[in-house]
């Protein structure tokens, strides 16, 4: 991606490329790396009264986060502990109504989850940068799950991906996690996490947020900047 390519002000980079290449072809981290993303991608891309999703949110509340969770800071994993405690007496119904206005639109939100809303001078689904994601799929032969008048950049969408390449072609974790995800992801957190009313989910933001930033910062990918318009 040249730079000033549509909003791209700069591309990203690895600063330790030698050192990103050796936890590449750590099958412990991707593992874990792999792991963390799945139970996170289901929980912000499945209704919570889905099987699978409920599945992953006990699975995550029957983790010491604080101790076994494998990837983010002291200081996130506490918060998240807190607030996933928190949320353990949050029934279903509460949380499926929450999704469907945090993640289907279906009330007032102040994060879309959607890449190409942030990046894209319209602020639309479907713009520049899903268009460039489908077009960097479609090169490496990567096939995401269909998902109906969903597009591929939606946040839990993401993830799974991630947890994909972990599992199958961790060399492009680099460069998906350093141009297509985190140039726009942090803008979200910050706005998702602003705009919780349930324990629940802002204890998944959290989480997701620290993993991702971890992530990043142990490859020692320095992520692209984009002109962000929300």
């Amino acid at each position: 991606m040249p730079k000033n390519s549509h909003g791209c002000i700069e591309d990203y980079r690895l600063e330790d490329r030698d050192a990103s290449d050796d936890l590449l072809s750590d099958r412990g981290f991707l593992e874990a790396f792999g792991s963390a993303c799945t139970l996170l991608g289901i929980c912000l891309s499945q209704r919570p009264i889905e099987k699978e999703a409920s599945r992953a949110r006990s699975a995550i509340r029957s983790v010491d986060v604080a101790r076994d969770w494998p990837l983010g800071g002291s200081d996130a994993l506490a918060l998240a502990v807190d607030l996933v405690a928190c949320g353990a007496e949050e029934d279903e119904r509460t949380l499926d109504l929450e999704f469907q206005r945090l993640f289907r639109g279906t009330g007032m939100r102040a994060a879309a989850p959607f890449g190409s809303v942030y990046t894209d001078r319209d602020q639309v689904m479907y713009g520049w940068t899903w268009m460039e994601l489908r077009a960097w799929m479609r090169m490496h032969g990567i096939e995401c799950a269909s998902c109906e008048n969903e597009p591929e950049d939606q946040i839990g969408r993401m993830l799974l991906l991630c947890a994909a390449l972990a599992s199958r072609d961790s060399a492009l974790i680099p460069e998906f996690l350093g141009r297509h995800l985190m140039p726009w992801a942090p803008r979200f957190f910050e706005l998702f996490l602003g705009d919780m009313r349930t324990s629940t989910f802002k204890g998944l933001g959290v989480l997701a947020q620290a993993t991702l930033d971890d992530a990043c910062a142990l490859l020692g990918i320095a992520p692209a900047r984009f002109r962000l318009y929300r």
